[in-house]
């Protein structure tokens, strides 16, 4: 018992900063094709989009829609969907789709371009076999710059992947069908930016990123997705800002518990209930019921499925459980840093 504690008390001080919103220690990898192609669900990429606004300055806006867009896919089942991490590093190379692909072990890739204006946006995608390299279909989305009509984009889009890869979405699934996030376009771009800078990974960032959600939150306090994901990022802060160790738990609280109240079928909000259940309650089974009830709402969701491998791993002193959610973690994140870090933790030990 002793011994199980001491391992949680280890794994639960960095845990939710690691594992929830991402490593600390991020580095752009370099792409070594030979990635097996997981056996079952097709595979599929996402690429970064590329922004094709009139002054290119739309980034932060472009990249928080890729997320959400990757959001949404990831709540399809059927498919197994690469996560945003081990796809970032593509934007900048200059390598070919079946390459891409090749080293991610997927055989679709979904590449396209946002034009974005103050009042509309428009969403070109192109779903390509990635054996073949052939353009299976093109389709352009246009949307006015409203959280409904962005939503509308996500939810077209989700469905037409869905249909083309054999894919179930969540509704099919009898799970609740979500709406827009928010009505407000002040919090929702204030979200956004939250996103973009949650992406960088360093300190300085990371505050700027908890500013715009919380910016989010007090522009629109139902806004469910905008209080998880500030839960995620000062549970980071917590343990890697350099402030003192605890001093942000009762916002983490406030915020994760506002995003189930909000959102209960959302799994960022179910995944943001551990920054509670983990390092502040110290209760591991309901942190596990946690990460079991995001997975079912998102069979792609990362955060969950490295949980899980440390849960049953250190936790739990099950190896072999651990190395199943490990193994299955990297077939959606195959570049993530945390891979080295995780299978050091995961290992055996005497159970409880």
């Amino acid at each position: 018992d002793r011994w199980v504690r001491l391992k949680a008390a280890f794994v639960g001080a960095g845990f939710v900063g690691i594992v929830w919103m991402g490593a600390r220690l991020w580095q752009p990898l370099t792409a070594e094709p030979g990635l097996p192609i997981g056996t079952g669900n097709p595979g599929l990429a996402v690429l970064p989009f590329d922004d094709f606004s009139p002054e290119g300055d739309q980034g932060y806006f472009v990249d928080g829609l890729h997320d959400e867009i990757l959001n949404q896919l990831g709540t399809i089942s059927g498919i197994r969907l690469i996560s945003r991490r081990s796809l970032v590093h593509f934007g900048s190379q200059s390598l070919t789709i079946p390459a891409i692909a090749d080293s991610l072990g997927v055989e679709y890739v979904l590449e396209g371009s946002v034009r974005s204006t103050p009042d509309s946006i428009a969403l070109t995608v192109q779903l390509i076999d990635a054996a073949t390299d052939e353009h299976l279909w093109s389709v352009t989305l246009p949307s006015g710059r409203t959280p409904e009509g962005l939503f509308e984009v996500h939810r077209v889009l989700a469905a037409r992947v869905a249909t083309a890869l054999g894919g179930t979405l969540a509704v099919d699934r009898g799970l609740p069908e979500f709406g827009p996030p928010t009505r407000s376009l002040e919090a929702y771009n204030e979200y956004l930016r939250g996103v973009h800078q949650s992406h960088q990974f360093d300190h300085d960032n990371w505050r700027a990123a908890a500013e715009h959600f919380q910016r989010a939150v007090d522009l629109d306090p139902d806004f469910g997705r905008a209080h998880a994901r500030l839960a995620g990022v000062l549970a980071w802060l917590n343990n890697y800002g350099g402030g003192v160790q605890g001093e942000l738990f009762p916002r983490m609280r406030e915020h994760a518990e506002a995003a189930m109240r909000l959102n209960p079928n959302d799994p960022f909000s179910v995944a943001a209930m551990t920054s509670v259940h983990w390092p502040i309650e110290w209760d591991w089974d309901a942190a596990r019921r946690d990460f079991e009830r995001a997975l079912e709402l998102d069979p792609n969701f990362v955060t969950a499925l490295w949980g899980l491998a440390e849960w049953h791993g250190v936790i739990d002193g099950n190896a072999d459980r651990g190395l199943e959610y490990l193994q299955r973690a990297e077939q959606v994140d195959p570049f993530s840093p945390q891979i080295g870090t995780i299978r050091m933790w995961v290992g055996p030990g005497p159970r409880q």
